[in-house]
């Protein structure tokens, strides 16, 4: 429980960041109502705990990468209905989804590598004090 707790507070962040980016870029995403934010943050941390299908044993990286892709656009999709938007342009929709998706993958993994290095640092630094 702690740990779906965990990524979806990681979910919920990166999905902040990524509504922020996206009022920079179109500003008009910065007139969000109460109901669009709320979902934002739902959304958010659904697809954080949708996340903890990377911890699978049983499912390949790129099994689990696909599943996770289709899962994340399906309810963004939804999200959109949701709040009466739907994309005039389902080409404009899904290359905006692309751009965000690897985008985001590009920061956890980012993240990811600067912490694996930070571990193995500090573990090398610990096996020098031991020799």
């Amino acid at each position: 429980m702690r740990k779906a707790l965990r990524y979806a507070a990681r979910g919920t962040g990166l999905g902040a960041v990524a509504y922020l980016i996206m009022m920079a870029i179109q500003p008009s995403y910065a007139l969000a109502s109460v109901r669009a934010i709320v979902s934002l943050l739902v959304l958010s941390a659904t697809i954080g705990v949708i996340s903890l299908i990377f911890d699978s044993e049983r499912l390949t990286f790129p099994v689990a990468l696909i599943i996770h892709l289709c899962v994340t656009l399906l309810l963004v999709f939804v999200r959109q209905i949701y709040l009466g938007s739907v994309p005039s342009s389902p080409l404009i929709f899904l290359v905006t989804f692309g751009l965000i998706y690897v985008g985001i993958w590009v920061a956890v993994m980012t993240t990811r590598h600067l912490q694996v290095t930070e571990i193995n640092r500090a573990l090398a630094k610990r096996n020098q004090r031991d020799l």
